[in-house]
C-alpha cells in the first residue's frame, strides 16, 4: 500500500449507494467505487491492489459472485464482503466456498458494515505484518548462513595453509608429518 489508509474497492451499480458508501468509508479508508466488473478489472491491471473488496451480488452484467470467481482465478485473495438486497441460499454457499469473509444485507446497516470492514482490514494488516516479519527473519537467517559459509571457507583455507606449512617444516627437518 502506498497510501497511509487501507484501500477498499467497491463494486456497486447504484451510483447513489456508491456515493453513500464512499462517504462512510472514506473517513478511515481510501475507498474507490466501480460501477461494474469491467472498470474494476481495468483498475486492477494498472493500479495498487486493494486490501478489501466490497461487492454487490446483484449487478446487471456480472454478479458479485462471478466477479469474485474471476478475482480468485486471477490470484486476488483479499477479503471480500458481499452485499445483497436478496440472495439465495445457493449464492451464500457458493460465496463461502470462494472465501467470502462477510455478508451484509441491504438495506445496509452502516455500523455492521463498518465493524466488518474494520475487523477484516485489521486482520489483513496483521497478516501482512507477520509475513513481513517472516521475510525479514528469513533474510537475516540467509545472511547468517552466508556468513557461516564464508567463515568455514576461511577456516578451511587456513587449515590447508597450516598443513602445507607443517609439511614444509617436516620436510625441512626430515621428519614425516602424520596427518
Amino acid at each position: 500500500m502506498s497510501s497511509m489508509k487501507p484501500l477498499i474497492y467497491l463494486v456497486e451499480d447504484d451510483a447513489d449507494v456508491v456515493d453513500v458508501l464512499l462517504d462512510v468509508l472514506r473517513d478511515n479508508y481510501n475507498a474507490v467505487g466501480f460501477g461494474g466488473s469491467k472498470e474494476l478489472f481495468e483498475a486492477l491491471k494498472s493500479s495498487e491492489k486493494p486490501d478489501l473488496f466490497l461487492l454487490d451480488i446483484n449487478l446487471p452484467f456480472k454478479s458479485g459472485i462471478e466477479i469474485l470467481e474471476q478475482l480468485r482465478e486471477h490470484g486476488f485473495n483479499q477479503p471480500v464482503i458481499l452485499v445483497s438486497g436478496y440472495g439465495s441460499r445457493g449464492e451464500l454457499v457458493k460465496s463461502m466456498n470462494l472465501g467470502v469473509t462477510a455478508f451484509i444485507d441491504k438495506p445496509i446497516d452502516f455500523k455492521e458494515l463498518s465493524g466488518a470492514v474494520t475487523r477484516l482490514i485489521t486482520s489483513t494488516l496483521l497478516t501482512k505484518n507477520r509475513e513481513h516479519q517472516l521475510v525479514c527473519h528469513r533474510k537475516k537467517d540467509r545472511q547468517t548462513d552466508s556468513n557461516l559459509v564464508l567463515e568455514i571457507q576461511r577456516l578451511e583455507r587456513e587449515e590447508t595453509e597450516l598443513s602445507h606449512t607443517l609439511q614444509s617444516l617436516a620436510h625441512y627437518h626430515n621428519h614425516p608429518v602424520i596427518s
